[in-house]
């Protein structure tokens, strides 16, 4: 899901709208309880981390490739209207994943890492926050235009607004 700015987190009200009662009936406290705790983990640590733009980028989130799919591009391929949009906009694009070699995925569509943590909710789990800045379309066409720019590793490495 490709979250803009002007979408607002679920709120605990709206969690409850949407079914929350039903799972904590279904689930149980304990779970219900985790999840509301992990839901403020991450909002606390994106305030943190990225302070007065916390809502001023578009948020990636819930990003899946089928196992047999992965490896092939699809990733890369349904992502790449998206970050497009981001920097038409001018938009930094934020997301945070469980997986190191999602790391190594998003690291590849210029995304860094600017935070690794270990998550203290359940038995906890290891969390990468990464971001990418939006590219300034105008300028790389124009260091392409005048051959400062030779392969895709440069334009990836090309100083971020």
């Amino acid at each position: 899901m490709f979250t803009k700015p002007d979408v607002r987190h679920p709120t605990c009200c709206d969690m409850l709208k949407v079914g929350l009662i039903l799972g904590l009936w279904r689930y149980g406290f304990g779970v219900v309880r985790r999840l509301l705790a992990t839901k403020n983990w991450f909002e606390t640590k994106e305030l943190e981390l990225f302070g007065e733009r916390t809502g001023t980028m578009i948020r990636l989130e819930r990003m899946t490739v089928l196992p047999e799919y992965q490896g092939k591009g699809v990733g890369s391929f349904a992502l790449k209207a998206a970050l497009e949009e981001a920097d038409a906009l001018g938009l930094a694009c934020i997301l945070a994943t469980q997986e190191r070699r999602n790391v190594i995925f998003y690291t590849r569509l210029g995304f860094k890492v600017v935070d690794e943590s270990q998550v203290p909710i359940g038995e906890g789990y290891e969390n990468w926050f990464m971001i990418r800045e939006a590219v300034d379309q105008k300028k790389v066409e124009e260091l392409l235009k005048n051959g400062k720019l030779s392969n895709d590793s440069e334009i990836i490495q090309l100083k971020r607004i």
